[in-house]
């Protein structure tokens, strides 16, 4: 799911639909590395401000198939943070916050926000994988009626209405995605990440993933256990779960169980949306319906059901945005057309992309991991039974993605594996974009490789985005002295 960047409220891929990981299962025949003269990088200028962080960029050349590694190649962008304590350092930690999304900054964002104990053990790397800003971006060029449908909630017209619309969707990244569009699913990303380590000049690579970011280091260290180090991944799916049954749990009882808290906040202030949790849930729900009926036209644009809903998806990320999200609840059921629109463009629901990389890539990316279904009757059933037992989000998860129609079938998946180095798994109890099925399914299939941190408390991701002290101490005694938990661990509610 979204980079989580550190900061509250609105991560950028929750704008376009806060895309999650899965690890696939299956595997096809062994790929051959490129043939080619070991890869280099030229260290330069970054096209970013890049502050006190002291980061440089440069590129790296990779296949564009890697089935047919003499072939068509691309650049993919790298920065890097060099640790000042050469006694101290012990070598390169790769940082992925999420996504699929662009992530040239997040060595320079990680440099400002993590402890210097910690900095000074690696030199601090990320990249914008294949087709996302400046890596060959891609598009298909959508218009902004078909970049804020990214997510299929359900809007009008039904399930035909949202299959016709994601039809179009992916005709046209066949027909303007180019060849890149074709190969960029998280396998593909990983084997490009290893190339990374070789320019590098590393044996082993250390590495700290978010969201997305989990799905790419767990394919890593399954394709290339060897050459993975500490690896720490925060706000997991599962690695059945790649990637319509992570839409449908996150989109369904992640949502729902998370709302509680959000609804036990709002019941307590003075908003008038009831007074209890079961009367928040329920007012919320009839809100959304009565929008779907007769949109709210706000001076900034119009307010509807769909996107109040997901404004309640974007809402229960963090604790901090919970009065935004209240003062919207109560704008609506006000009819304040001024109070309305201006929480949502809190909210970003009428953000206007100049481009449409983001979306489209994020396209390429999760319908290029794995094969969904066809049959527009799974979608109508799952729809009808997931919207009944989660009226909050009316069936988004289960509803029709251009992945049903997309026209390139997946280069390669996952089979996650329990041999190699340990992993360090982090989720909360109640994350609504990761829930925390999918961390117990991955520890469970990692096996005696991996631990898992438990901690109780709600929103997206934990370690060093939130002030949770258990989670952060266990997660940088690991990453920096390699201090790995004997047993499972579960951090109580702060």
């Amino acid at each position: 799911m979204p980079p989580t960047r550190f900061a509250p409220p609105v991560p950028r891929w929750v704008r376009m639909s806060l895309a999650v990981l899965a690890v696939s299962a299956g595997l096809l025949p062994a790929l051959s590395p490129p043939a080619t003269a070991s890869p280099r990088i030229v260290w330069g200028e970054c096209p970013f401000p890049v502050g006190t962080s002291r980061a440089t960029c440069g590129t790296l050349r990779v296949p564009v198939d890697y089935r047919h590694p003499g072939g068509a190649a691309i650049d993919i962008a790298v920065s890097r943070v060099r640790s000042q304590a050469p006694d101290r350092r012990r070598g390169v930690l790769v940082i992925n916050e999420g996504g699929p999304a662009a992530h040239l900054g997040d060595a320079s964002t990680f440099d400002r926000l993590a402890p210097q104990s910690l900095r000074d053990r690696y030199d601090v790397v990320s990249f914008d994988q294949r087709g996302f800003g400046h890596s060959a971006p891609v598009t298909c060029r959508l218009d902004d009626r078909q970049q804020h449908e990214n997510i299929p909630w359900p809007g009008t017209g039904g399930v035909a209405g949202t299959a016709a619309r994601a039809k179009q969707v992916a005709d046209q990244c066949g027909r303007y995605g180019g060849p890149v569009m074709a190969h960029m699913g998280t396998a593909y990303v990983a084997r490009d990440l290893d190339l990374l380590r070789q320019a590098l000049g590393e044996s082993k690579l250390n590495y700290l993933g978010y969201s997305y970011g989990t799905y790419l280091g767990t394919a890593y260290a399954s394709l290339f256990p060897r050459h993975t180090d500490r690896m720490l991944v925060d706000g997991v799916v599962g690695p059945s779960m790649a990637w319509r049954d992570e839409w449908r749990t996150s989109l369904g009882p992640g949502v729902d169980e998370r709302f509680g808290d959000f609804a036990r906040f709002a019941a307590a202030g003075s908003y008038g949306l009831g007074r209890t949790s079961g009367q928040v849930h329920a007012r919320f729900v009839a809100l959304a319906r009565a929008l779907d009926r007769r949109p709210l036209q706000t001076p900034q644009g119009v307010l509807t059901g769909d996107q109040l809903r997901m404004a309640v998806f974007v809402g229960l990320y963090d604790d901090s945005t919970f009065p935004l999200l209240a003062s919207l609840g109560r704008a609506a059921q006000r009819h304040d057309a001024s109070a309305a629109g201006q929480a949502g463009d809190s909210f970003q629901l009428w953000w206007r992309d100049p481009t449409d990389n983001d979306t489209a890539a994020k396209y390429g990316v999760i319908c290029g991991d794995a094969r969904w279904p066809h049959d527009l009757d799974v979608y109508r059933r799952d729809v009808r039974a997931d919207a009944r037992r989660y009226p909050l989000t009316a069936g988004a998860g289960s509803n029709v993605w251009p992945c049903a129609f997309w026209p390139y079938p997946p280069d390669e998946t996952v089979r996650t594996s329990p041999r190699g180095s340990q992993i360090l798994i982090i989720n909360n109890l109640r994350d609504p974009a990761t829930p925390y099925v999918g961390a117990k399914e991955l520890r469970t299939a990692l096996g005696s490789r991996a631990r898992l941190v438990t901690v109780d408390q709600g929103g997206h991701t934990t370690y060093l985005t939130k002030s949770d002290r258990c989670a952060n101490d266990i997660g940088t005694a690991y990453l920096e002295d390699g201090l790995f938990p004997a047993d499972d661990v579960h951090c109580p509610a702060p």
